[in-house]
């Protein structure tokens, strides 16, 4: 099965998300900070990770720049995420896969997991 990690403060959105994930056929793991992100992606490999960029302890950019360096994580597929408009520029240097905007479509959303996994040699399919 592949493994999403979640890492969305918003509880409601995090259960949404894992929700309509779980729906289609993915197995998924929810985190609520940075942090905890960069941990559970080194402890659990996930298949991809949809990161939102604005965290508490450790901002969603920091955690993205830190698991794209470490040898361990840099070949995971990372959605970065974000309602707030003026990210989109700072993403430009984020060395996220794919960027999506809140609010989204679920079903982009699926679609855009969907490319990123295709493209993905991470892939356990």
């Amino acid at each position: 099965m592949i493994c999403i990690l979640l890492v969305e403060d918003d509880p409601a959105i995090r259960s949404v998300l894992r929700e309509f994930l779980s729906e289609e056929g993915f197995e998924v793991r929810g985190v609520a900070d940075g942090r905890a992100g960069i941990n559970a992606a080194r402890t659990i490999q996930p298949d991809l990770i949809v990161m939102d960029l604005m965290l508490p302890v450790l901002d969603g950019v920091t955690a993205t720049r830190q698991l794209k360096a470490d040898p361990v994580t840099r070949d995971i597929p990372i959605i970065a995420v974000s309602a707030a408009c003026e990210e989109r520029p700072r993403t430009r240097e984020l060395p996220a896969d794919d960027f999506v905007l809140k609010p989204f479509e679920l079903d982009a959303l699926l679609a855009t997991i969907s490319d990123n996994l295709g493209h993905s040699s991470h892939m356990s399919v």
